[in-house]
């Protein structure tokens, strides 16, 4: 056990001084724990076998995987052989002896020289880390085939690092939501919470009740814009089988991602309602809204039926998802239509409960009873705080911070994925400069990658109620695989960063330069990523009486060349280089943008400086 500790000390150790010079070839996201560059390096050609240990399937599964991410980046077809050898030249192995327990049950070791390149961890789960770390070095490398030499020891912070998407506003289809889990891989990301039920859409099969998708899955028109005029009147909707489902879960798992399904409940319902309007507290009809709002009508916490209902729709989700969790909803359900119920009233009364808001929180623990039975836990939005937490919840804190903290307090483990900092389909910059959005808040990826998911409120001691951040993609306003991928990429870098690596080892300028690498490569992989980060921001201190302003310009990207003019033209690669603030007489007009090389790589940003009368 000294051992063990002092090598985890070393660890920590050199962690800390990869943050100087030695750093410079770590190109990998996340930032690893310790990452040091030595001499030399493996150059991967035709003869090159990987060894794996005989009579491991689940290793040998991750080896073929890297069988195939190498011919993908090199044209070779390598050879894979179960056979233990403890050294040899120009291999590959990925190994479980020799573990270094201090790296826990996701770590993982990389060592790479002249000769071979090993990998070594706890398990198949370990060992697909470290190969995602490989395959990035191999990415990043000017030559695909040469593997820098390097000691790599490296465990993630948080156990769950997330990213959802809502396929109930706007559904995607199996190929997409494939391409999604393999590029959250990429980052070593392990949770999709897959966002199956919406006021606008029900889209998972119940075979109980098949009506669930013949009817609630379909709608007749989609707001793409606020207001009237913003509607699509053609018809939108789709559903996943219980076959994809099961398929898409079975891919999952060889990504190591374990998929969250999210069943809303009592709010966010009307698709179900729409399709047995009796489990509502006013009978109907209804019709499944094409426009975002916060709908009044939910299930009836009165009605037995809705509690039937609900178990049978569970017990065949719970049997097509084998991870430990499943989410239910719980949040913005308005308590309206609950006040006016007598059925509703009539439990409150029954139950002893104060008001709607203990009601709701009897409806989610009678739903976690249930789920409990089916040995899965629930987990929910903040607002099942409210009325009292249910005995086992797992909190999703997406209000701010408040309801992870309160949580926690209570001892309950919690995802953090505060919407300032965690939503991804809030905007990337300046609304002029972006596609549609329903909200002004922005989310630069520097923003995000400054999150800290523990909050300084919280009691050291209730630290480890803190199990994870999670990136949310709500798609009111976000209609294809393009417009995702443009809100994803490339926040997901810094998501997957601020997961897993730790805070002390975080560093602004070293992140933006190795984002520059997994640029290229998204341009390699024809991921239409957002290119906001390279947008110049202008902020200015404007003195009216003197009729001046003082300009300072930024860009969040790794050392930008920013250039403007003055005179009202397009910068261009021959214009001013901004280099410090500069003062400017009012009224002037600048235009100003990033560039490398001879090449505009960001949008025109303007901003007109008037005297106000």
């Amino acid at each position: 056990m000294k051992i063990i500790v002092v090598m985890f000390a070393l660890i920590v150790f050199f962690a800390k001084d990869a943050i100087g010079n030695r750093d410079t070839l770590n190109t990998i996201i996340p930032k690893p724990l310790y990452f040091k560059s030595v001499p030399g390096n493996f150059k991967i050609n035709s003869h090159t076998v990987i060894y794996i240990e005989p009579g491991k399937g689940d290793i040998k599964a991750v080896g073929n995987q890297l069988l195939d991410k190498i011919y993908d980046i090199t044209g070779l077809r390598l050879q894979l052989i179960e056979k233990v050898v403890s050294s040899g030249s120009n291999s590959i192995r990925l190994m479980t002896a020799g573990v270094t327990d201090s790296l826990g049950i996701e770590g993982y070791k990389l060592i790479s020289d002249r000769n071979s390149i090993t990998i070594t961890g706890e398990s198949a789960h370990c060992i697909f880390y470290g190969m995602q770390s490989l395959v990035q070095l191999m990415n990043n490398s000017t030559v695909k085939s040469v593997v820098p030499a390097v000691e790599i020891y490296d465990k993630p912070r948080f156990e769950w690092r997330g990213l959802m998407l809502d396929v109930g506003r706007y559904f995607y289809s199996v190929e997409f939501i494939k391409k999604m889990i393999d590029r959250m891989a990429m980052y070593k990301m392990n949770t999709f919470h897959w966002h199956l039920t919406e006021d606008q859409g029900w889209r998972i099969e119940i075979k109980k009740y098949p009506e669930l998708t013949a009817k609630g899955a379909w709608r007749s028109e989609t707001q793409y814009i606020r207001g009237p005029i913003g509607i699509d009147k053609h018809p939108h909707g789709g559903y996943y089988t219980q076959e994809q489902i099961k398929e898409v879960v079975k891919y999952a798992q060889s990504k190591f991602i374990t998929i969250i399904p999210e069943i809303e409940m009592p709010g966010h319902s009307l698709a179900a309602l729409s399709v047995f309007p009796d489990l509502s507290c006013t009978g109907g009809p209804f019709k499944i809204p094409g426009q975002w709002r916060v709908e009044k009508d939910v299930y009836c916490a009165g009605n037995e039926k809705t509690f039937q209902f609900l178990e049978d729709v569970l017990t065949e989700v719970t049997a097509l998802f084998p991870g430990s969790v499943i989410h239910i909803g719980g949040d913005e359900c308005p308590k309206d239509r609950w006040k006016a119920c007598p059925k509703c009233q009539a439990r409150i009364h029954e139950e002893g409960l104060k008001d709607e808001h203990e009601l709701q929180s009897y409806f989610i623990k009678r739903i976690e009873k249930f789920l409990l039975t089916k040995q899965k836990n629930i987990i929910g939005w903040d607002e099942i705080l409210e009325g009292g937490l249910a005995p086992n919840a797992m909190v999703m804190s997406w209000r701010g911070i408040k309801g992870g903290i309160e949580a926690a307090k209570q001892q309950h483990e919690v995802v953090m994925s505060p919407s300032d900092f965690m939503y991804l389909d809030f905007p990337q910059g300046e609304a002029h400069l972006e596609p549609y959005a329903h909200t002004r808040r922005i989310l630069p990826i520097q923003k995000l990658y400054a999150y800290e998911p523990v909050p300084e409120e919280l009691e050291s001691a209730d630290h480890k109620y803190i199990k994870g951040v999670q990136g949310n993609v709500w798609t009111e306003h976000i209609h294809s695989p393009e417009a995702v991928e443009y809100m994803v990429f490339p926040r997901i870098t810094a998501l997957a960063e601020v997961s897993w690596t730790h805070p002390s080892l975080k560093d602004w300028k070293g992140f933006s330069r190795r984002l520059e690498y997994e640029l290229a490569n998204y341009d390699r992989m024809g991921i239409h990523y957002a290119k906001s980060h390279y947008n110049v921001w202008f902020a200015a201190d404007v003195d009216t009486v003197s009729a001046i302003a003082h300009v300072n310009l930024e860009a969040y990207s790794y050392e930008p060349e920013i250039r403007y003019t003055l005179d009202g033209t397009e910068p261009t690669v021959n214009s001013v280089l901004y280099i410090k603030p500069f003062e400017i007489k009012l009224p002037i007009t600048v235009k100003a943008a990033t560039f490398r090389g001879n090449k505009r790589i960001g949008s025109i940003n303007t901003r007109s400086f008037a005297i106000i009368e």
